[in-house]
């Protein structure tokens, strides 16, 4: 039996978790893709490869319908507009297992097969509207080697690269990220490449190891975790900084648990948006480029933070048009993610 996404209440909490963002200052939010695939939605949630496809184009429509409407709202300030990305997980994500922190697979996979596998996601999710494509986690040089071929199928995509790293020198699968990091300038179509989703305190001896290779057009894009250690038995981050605070605090749409749809703040009661992925460990992410990453929902872990410096790179978001909602700048309660420590993101504004 297939799950039915008629209505998903996590649509209604990533529009407002996007829209707190962006009136929190957020230069790029990130779309909810990361876990997508369309062999994991047609496998999992027993629905067609056009449905799939579908459904991983709404994450962009989501965050793109989130920032128009902010758009329209947003009092003028000289504020460049927001991009939307679009994000790529590595094939380790649909695998469930942890495998993107390893990078093992690649081993056994060649960069054809691993081209294979991430094409469906690439072709729909760079034709879908999104400013860039981000291309996130990725453990090992073969796979980036085979995103960034299948990349150039797409000439007119845009896109950064990070890589998920072990220690201060080396990738998830034990390459370096020197090495890692000069393949990747080989790619005209690249704005930014870095890492993410490591130790915060590998973010620095990371870029100290590619110093001699910075360039002036091309960014970096660098955003860890929030300082906790993941459990992989648990899928939690234990020791985060964030743990032990309010949802306000965190600030993650706080007051969405338990209120009628009418009492959330910025969203128009009786609006249904189609279904988000949330089954058999088919779990998207939410991400803005601007304070921690948390993925509401099933999982609901903590995974990192960001901040941006520099000019603005959009991410996109998932999710279907919400038709008639209405947002009038939410507010922002507690702590903006903005405000939390962690190494930026830096653009090159000549490579946008």
């Amino acid at each position: 039996m297939s799950y039915d996404m008629s209505y998903d209440m996590l649509y209604d909490m990533l529009y407002v978790t996007f829209s707190r963002f962006l009136v929190a200052g957020a230069d790029v939010i990130t779309t909810a893709t990361y876990q997508a695939s369309v062999a994991g939605f047609t496998g999992e949630l027993q629905v067609s490869a056009e449905r799939a496809r579908d459904l991983m184009a709404s994450g962009v429509r989501l965050a793109r319908e989130a920032l128009d409407r902010f758009s329209c709202h947003a009092p003028p300030t000289g504020r460049r507009r927001p991009l939307v990305a679009a994000s790529v997980g590595p094939f380790g994500a649909f695998l469930h297992d942890g495998s993107e922190y390893r990078g093992g697979y690649a081993e056994h996979m060649s960069v054809e097969e691993l081209k294979a596998w991430h094409r469906p996601q690439v072709e729909v999710l760079a034709g879908a509207g999104a400013d860039l494509v981000a291309m996130e986690t990725i453990p090992s040089i073969k796979e980036a080697a085979a995103l960034l071929e299948l990349l150039r199928e797409f000439p007119e995509a845009r896109a950064w690269l990070a890589f998920s790293c072990q220690d201060g020198r080396r990738l998830s699968d034990g390459s370096l990220f020197s090495d890692a990091v000069r393949f990747a300038q080989r790619s005209s179509q690249l704005v930014a490449v870095g890492v993410n989703c490591c130790s915060p305190a590998l973010v620095e001896p990371l870029l100290d190891s590619v110093r001699s290779l910075r360039t002036p057009d091309r960014g970096w894009v660098v955003y860890p975790n929030g300082g906790g250690d993941r459990d992989s038995e648990q899928g939690s981050v234990q020791g985060s900084e964030v743990r032990g605070q309010s949802r306000d605090q965190s600030g993650v749409s706080p007051g969405i648990r338990g209120q009628s749809r009418d009492q959330r703040s910025g969203v128009s009661p009786g609006i249904r948006g189609q279904g988000s992925v949330q089954r058999s460990g088919v779990s998207p992410e939410v991400r803005s480029v601007q304070g921690s990453e948390v993925s509401p929902g099933a999982r609901g872990q903590v995974r990192g933070q960001r901040s941006v410096m520099g000019p603005e790179v959009s991410h996109g978001a998932r999710g279907q048009s919400r038709g008639q909602r209405s947002v009038q700048g939410p507010e922002v309660r507690g702590q903006s993610r903005g405000q939390r420590s962690g190494p930026s993101v830096v653009l090159n504004p000549d490579t946008m």
